[in-house]
């Protein structure tokens, strides 16, 4: 069930990456070109998901890095926070990883106590 909802989220990110590309197509038609906060460019943005979007999932091993799940999530509330209106994509990115990034963190927390305390106290 985790492997899915992280499978979820990397479609979600995949249409994130779909829409600023679009958005970057119609720009560069019109001759645009849009600032998001902090002066940010629409290159700056594109680069960030495409990063984050090629690390997470390697799709000729079907592996799925979850270390990069506190990175979505600080990439996503950026966006919501900052750039709410520009994406509408955000939004359902947003509440998939509000749910996963809990669970992840349980999860590396309890490895990270079974495999590093732990020992410690036996000792």
């Amino acid at each position: 069930m985790f492997r899915e909802a992280l499978l979820h989220e990397y479609q979600l990110i995949c249409n994130l990456c779909q829409e600023i590309a679009v958005l970057e197509e119609n720009c560069k038609k019109n001759n645009e070109n849009p600032t998001f906060y902090g002066g940010e460019s629409l290159q700056s943005v594109k680069r960030r998901w495409n990063f984050i979007r090629k690390c997470l999932y390697d799709s000729s091993t079907g592996k799925i890095d979850t270390t990069k799940v506190p990175d979505i999530y600080d990439y996503v509330s950026y966006e919501v926070l900052h750039n709410t209106e520009s994406f509408k994509s955000l939004w359902p990115l947003y509440k998939v990883n509000c749910s996963i990034y809990p669970l992840c963190y349980l999860y590396f927390s309890d490895y990270c106590t079974l495999w590093y305390f732990l020992p410690a106290y036996l000792t």
